[in-house]
């Protein structure tokens, strides 16, 4: 399985205006713009528009590596009824059901499929005495965020906000990141940096993945701390995704 968004080609030609789906599981095929190998009987789908679809099969099927196309559909819409499937390659995969996702369901489903694989090669590192496969490990924008490609940050209900620079993160202006346990340093913080837990340039909810912090002197208000004896404070970051602007 590829850890590259996938290029979709499909029968269609992408439509120039938005439709409307017959059901809310439908995924337009003529706006596939990425598909991800989960597993054997599982894809994720990505369209142009942003929407984001799980997509599950009723037999196992090759990871979708190069070539993905559509067949019965009704209209350009798949909607997990019978005689639907894709064409991965030479083989049909029959879809059996369809799930849509948030930004946030997207992120995890790839991110544990990547841990998943990464735990597969250590193990196999470990026995052959090889070099650590996290050295070559990339994640995707759909999860990760470069450490240096951060412009501002702000905080929000739902987490911690970040600008970064659309070119540098698939076109993406900004990533909401989780914090495992709340991070309250954050209020007072003079500045932020981000910390690749696995030595990657990139934070993705790996473990070891955090934010670090600095908070001005004044506001040390416990002698003593360890944390506190230079004003730098860690939160450790357990999700990232891409996000509209709500600001």
């Amino acid at each position: 399985m590829t850890l590259a968004t996938l290029g979709f080609l499909g029968m269609f030609s992408a439509g120039a205006e938005p439709r409307t789906p017959p059901q809310a599981n439908c995924v337009d095929a003529r706006q596939i713009g990425g598909a991800e190998g989960i597993s054997a009987d599982t894809v994720a789908l990505r369209l142009k528009d942003g929407k984001r679809f799980r997509v599950e099969f009723a037999q196992g099927c090759p990871a979708p590596e190069n070539k993905l196309s559509v067949r019965g559909s009704r209209d350009g819409w798949l909607c997990a009824a019978p005689g639907e499937s894709l064409v991965i390659g030479e083989t049909q995969c029959p879809i059996s059901t369809i799930t849509p996702l948030d930004a946030r369901g997207y992120a995890d489903l790839l991110r544990q499929r990547d841990r998943q694989q990464l735990a597969t090669l250590e193990t196999l590192q470990v026995e052959a005495a090889g070099p650590s496969p996290s050295r070559g490990f990339r994640g995707t924008a759909d999860y990760c965020v470069s450490v240096d490609a951060v412009r501002s940050w702000s905080e929000t209900p739902q987490g911690i906000t970040v600008e970064v620079s659309p070119k540098r993160a698939a076109g993406n202006r900004f990533y909401r990141l989780e914090v495992a346990s709340g991070c309250p340093a954050l209020a007072n913080a003079q500045s932020m940096a981000l910390v690749s837990g696995m030595g990657i340039g990139m934070v993705c909810g790996h473990p070891g993945d955090r934010m670090a912090l600095v908070r001005p002197e004044r506001e040390l208000v416990r002698p003593g701390d360890p944390a506190n004896v230079s004003g730098r404070y860690e939160c450790q970051i357990s999700r990232v995704y891409p996000v509209q602007d709500t600001r």
